[in-house]
């Protein structure tokens, strides 16, 4: 295994086992990936691994807030995407995980 890409797939493992392992819904098991592995470079992926991960960033940074006033909003451990959405994104993840641990290249 190439040591280059020891980081992600850790985080990788750990947002697995959040996605297997948690009693939360869908929703709020992807906010706690979020929470795990969005500080991820894309210099620590392989090329081939990028596109997936820019798509997966992407929608997981849609929290949904509640505003409260003016000045206060609170945000609920929770994405604001439709389950679909969230089973599409949880089979990326896996593909990264399966990648990243699996595939002799990396």
């Amino acid at each position: 295994m190439n040591e280059q890409y020891d980081h992600s797939r850790e985080l990788f493992s750990d947002a697995i086992e959040i996605l297997a392992t948690s009693p939360k819904d869908l929703r709020h098991r992807l906010y706690e990936v979020y929470e795990t592995i969005y500080h991820l470079h894309e210099s620590e992926l392989p090329l081939k691994l990028l596109e997936d991960w820019k798509e997966i960033k992407s929608i997981l940074k849609k929290v949904k807030t509640h505003k409260i006033s003016e000045s206060l909003i609170i945000s609920e451990k929770k994405l604001n995407i439709r389950n679909k959405t969230g089973e599409k994104i949880a089979h990326k993840i896996w593909d990264i995980y399966y990648e990243l641990h699996f595939s002799e290249k990396y």
